[in-house]
């Protein structure tokens, strides 16, 4: 069932961006302020403005043309990231929420379905579905956030965790993996495996509910240097150069300044962003820590991290079966803690 969502906006990207970040599943249904007609609005999960609201002949358009007609309706007020006054102007104007331009990728949808559970018009989902996809979003707002050098969005990663945690008790590992193969984006698609593969471990393991959140925060994370990486050799599809290799090696020590300018995250968590490459022999990098030196959840993460890799495609190679990828593990005697990847093993072979 497509469930109708009322966008509001005299400019039709805009209408356009708003049902890319619905998503499928939402019908987007524009509805031009300056028009004479309205269209047939029907069971509309919520109605979404977006226009400018420094435009006081627009506010007045709203206030006595959209909103006296659809005002039933949950409203959802896109606002200008540069513009504090916006929030005002839309509460003013009886907004249900707000919503900053850059959070719209990740938000929107999100709202939409909790409206459509509210109304009794939510289909039925598969869990990672949603998880992946919200995942997705979260990346590109870490990414967007670091560019932008603005504060990172620490509610949203640790929900997003315990989405990738919900999910993984309902559905499982394998359905999990199948999922996030068809994301095409290799550098969003592996932070998604890695946290799923990070937090299917903990919560195999037993381990307490802090530290397998810890574990999902630190996975999101542990990547976060790849930010400051050049988009061509981020998204090169053939295999790098040295030169360009020793770039890419750089992005656990840029992860690890990252997250302590941001001052949100616990240690455990920087650690993993920023030694996930290291190990036990010493041989990793960026530090060349060894043994004593690296802390068990650094050790997940760096199990957690091979096996993605050798498990997922890249243009230049082709993607190793999973319980190859485990047998190619179980050969680096010294270099990963073999006592955990024998506790990986049940994830790593798991087939339903």
């Amino acid at each position: 069932m497509t469930k109708p969502v009322v966008v509001v906006s005299n400019q039709p990207d805009r209408v356009r961006d708003i049902a890319s970040c619905l998503g499928p599943g939402f019908n987007a249904i524009p509805l031009d302020p300056d028009a004479q007609s309205a269209p047939d609005t029907g069971n509309a999960v919520m109605m979404v403005v977006d226009v400018d609201l420094s435009d006081r002949k627009m506010i007045d358009c709203l206030r006595q043309d959209v909103l006296a007609a659809h005002g039933h309706l949950p409203s959802v007020f896109v606002t200008d990231d540069h513009r504090r006054l916006d929030v005002v102007q839309s509460n003013a104007l009886g907004a249900s929420k707000t919503v900053s331009r850059r959070q719209a990728v990740g938000r929107l949808r999100q709202i939409a379905e909790a409206y459509a559970q509210t109304a009794g018009l939510a289909d039925p989902i598969v869990a990672c579905d949603v998880a992946i996809e919200r995942a997705a979003a979260l990346n590109t707002e870490l990414f967007a956030a670091v560019a932008n050098a603005e504060p990172l969005p620490r509610e949203q990663i640790q929900q997003c965790g315990q989405y990738i945690s919900d999910a993984l008790r309902q559905d499982g590992i394998s359905t999990f993996l199948r999922e996030v193969k068809r994301h095409h984006s290799y550098t969003h698609r592996h932070s998604i495996c890695v946290t799923g593969l990070a937090v299917a471990f903990g919560l195999n393991c037993g381990m307490q509910a802090g530290d397998v959140q810890r574990l999902a925060t630190g996975a999101l994370m542990h990547d976060i240097g790849k930010a400051r990486i050049d988009l061509e050799i981020l998204d090169k599809p053939d295999a790098l150069s040295p030169s360009e290799r020793a770039e890419m090696q750089r992005h656990p020590g840029y992860g690890s300044e990252i997250l302590l300018a941001d001052a949100q995250f616990e240690s455990e968590v920087v650690d993993m962003a920023r030694q996930h490459h290291e190990y036990l022999d010493g041989s990793g990098y960026p530090d060349g820590l060894s043994d004593h030196q690296l802390s068990d959840l650094v050790r997940i993460m760096t199990i957690v991290d091979i096996y993605s890799a050798l498990i997922d495609r890249r243009s230049y190679k082709t993607a190793i079966p999973r319980a190859t990828a485990y047998q190619m593990m179980q050969r680096m005697h010294g270099k990963i803690d073999m006592p955990f990847l024998k506790a990986f093993e049940p994830i790593a072979l798991q087939e339903n």
